[in-house]
């Protein structure tokens, strides 16, 4: 067993902690009872990471455990309180980031397909990432960012 502090929305310590038992939810539950708020509405933060339900590499029914975290005895956790909107809202926004970087790592693949000019044929709203992959071009900002990466593109071949 053992006793972690907890620091931020609730600060204490909780005791008697199987961290190979428990799961991030559980320790989730447990703060958010101490806080008095809804487990939602709470983040914990250890090693400077934030710790999710679950990696989205492993199964969705598949949640680790505390010790497979790297979480131990007399470990110390940041929980902090966030308003269910502002959750969705910093969601959103994540997988904005993970879709413009998906974007750029396809700019990129342009570029290194084409050292010297570009095919009109890649301009439209389908274009291959480095692992061939097709990724869909669905909205103007994205077709904005990828028009941006190929102005990046088109930038360093002048400048050559």
């Amino acid at each position: 067993m053992a006793r972690l502090k907890i620091r931020g929305a609730w600060s204490g310590l909780l005791e008697h902690v199987s961290v190979d038992a428990w799961t991030v939810p559980k320790l989730r539950e447990e703060v958010a009872a101490r806080a008095d708020c809804s487990p939602d509405c709470i983040t914990l933060t250890f090693a400077g990471k934030i710790l999710k339900d679950a990696d989205a590499d492993d199964d969705a029914d598949a949640v680790r455990s505390l010790a497979s975290l790297g979480v131990k005895n007399n470990s110390k956790i940041l929980a902090t309180r966030i308003s269910p909107q502002e959750r969705d809202a910093l969601r959103r926004e994540e997988k904005l980031f993970i879709r413009v970087e998906q974007i750029r790592v396809t700019a990129n693949a342009i570029e290194g397909k084409h050292r010297r000019r570009i095919p009109v044929e890649d301009l439209n709203r389908e274009a291959e990432d480095p692992t061939g992959q097709l990724v869909h071009i669905g909205s103007e900002m994205e077709s904005r960012y990828l028009a941006l990466g190929i102005f990046i593109f088109v930038v360093r071949i002048v400048l050559m």
